[in-house]
C-alpha cells in the first residue's frame, strides 16, 4: 500500500496548504510511502520524507495527450471562490487523473491511495474498507469526487481515462443534453463512470472544517 498524490501546474512552489495535508498523512500513516506527483522538487519531499514524481517524465503518455486533445476545460476559467483558485483549475483537477493513471500503470503500483491536497486525513489508512474497483467518494447526486480514493489496480484507472476522453470527444454540449449537468468537470465525469457500474462508490464519513486562521479551507476526514 502507498499514497499517490498530485499537484499538476506550469512549476514553482507548492501552496501551503499542500505541506499541511502531507504532515498530517505521514503523522497518521508514518510507515506508508508517498509518492508525489509534481513540475518541480520541493523543499518539504525532503522534510517529510516523500518521493518526487517529476510530472514531465509521464507527460508522453498516450491516453494523456489524447486527453488534451479532446478536452476543451482550458476555456472554463478561474472559480470565482474565496480563495481563488490557480489558472486552468478546471482543466488541472482532471488532468491530475491521466497523470495519476500513467504513473500507477508505468510503475505497476497496486493498493494506491490518493486524495485532494486540501484533505487532512486523520486516521490508519488500513482501516479504511476497499473493494477491488474504485472506491470514491460522493459529492452530491450526480457528481463523485477523487477528493478520496482507494486504487485497486492500475488497470481500474486506465479504464476509466479512456472512458473519459470518449465521453470527451463528444463535446460538452452533448454530454449536458444526455445527462443534465449544469457543466461538465471531472467530477461529472465519474459520476457517468459510476452509474455505468466502473466504479464502485464507497462513502466515507467527511466533515468540512476551516483552520483558525481562515484559510485555507479543509476537508477533515475521519476513518
Amino acid at each position: 500500500m502507498k499514497i499517490v498524490n498530485t499537484f499538476i501546474s506550469d512549476g514553482g512552489a507548492l501552496p501551503d496548504y499542500v505541506r499541511f495535508s502531507i504532515q498530517k498523512a505521514k503523522q497518521t500513516n508514518p510507515d506508508v510511502e508517498l509518492d508525489f506527483i509534481c513540475k518541480d522538487d520541493q523543499p518539504i519531499f525532503e522534510e517529510f520524507g516523500v518521493n518526487w514524481i517529476p510530472q514531465d517524465e509521464l507527460s508522453d503518455g498516450d491516453v494523456l495527450k489524447e486527453f488534451n486533445k479532446v478536452c476543451d476545460f482550458r476555456r472554463h476559467g478561474t472559480p470565482n471562490t474565496s480563495y481563488p483558485s490557480p489558472e486552468l483549475f478546471w482543466h488541472r483537477t482532471c488532468e491530475r487523473l491521466y497523470y495519476l493513471d500513467e504513473y500507477l500503470n508505468r510503475e505497476r503500483i497496486y493498493d494506491a491511495f490518493h486524495f485532494e491536497n486540501d484533505v487532512l486525513v486523520y486516521g490508519d489508512l488500513r482501516d479504511v474498507p476497499t473493494h477491488p474497483l474504485l472506491s470514491l467518494t460522493p459529492m452530491s447526486v450526480d457528481q463523485v469526487t477523487f477528493a478520496f480514493a482507494h486504487i485497486h489496480t492500475p488497470q481500474h484507472t486506465r479504464h476509466m481515462c479512456l472512458f473519459f476522453n470518449q465521453l470527451l470527444e463528444k463535446g460538452e454540449q452533448w454530454l449536458i443534453q444526455n445527462f443534465g449537468f449544469d457543466h461538465v468537470s471531472e467530477m461529472s465525469l465519474l459520476h457517468v463512470a459510476h452509474v455505468n457500474n466502473m466504479c464502485f462508490c464507497h462513502i466515507v464519513s467527511v466533515k468540512v472544517t476551516v483552520s483558525v486562521t481562515k484559510k485555507p479551507m479543509f476537508f477533515r476526514l475521519e476513518l
